[in-house]
């Protein structure tokens, strides 16, 4: 199964790891029932119709945001939201894939 592995990747996309080792954060806009549902442990929860409002607050972290969603489309908008008023992000897509990010930093800290 390993060369199947390294023939297909392993669903890991390398630049949200890298963002998230430089200390960026996941911004999750999904509903709140999607969010309640199932989550990335840690990562910060702002619907994408009340983005927005909390623009302030987001620019005053001063560090990049991995947005996500269940597909990447509400991320892309949020994305363009935020670049559109100076904060650095990267559309991370689906919650699952930063969750994929996450687990291989924990996996490669142990």
């Amino acid at each position: 199964m390993s060369w199947v592995k390294n023939l297909w990747g392993s669903g890991v996309d390398t630049s949200i790891v890298n963002l998230l080792k430089q200390g960026a954060i996941i911004l999750d806009v999904r509903t709140h029932a999607e969010y309640q549902e199932e989550h990335v442990p840690g990562s910060l929860h702002i619907p994408l119709h009340a983005l927005e409002p909390e623009l302030d607050r987001l620019k005053e972290l001063k560090v990049p945001l991995v947005v996500c969603c269940a597909s990447g489309k509400r991320s892309g908008q949020a994305c363009e939201l935020l670049k559109g008023v100076g904060i650095e992000c990267e559309n991370g897509q689906s919650w699952k894939k930063a969750l994929k990010a996450v687990q291989v930093i924990e996996e490669e800290s142990n």
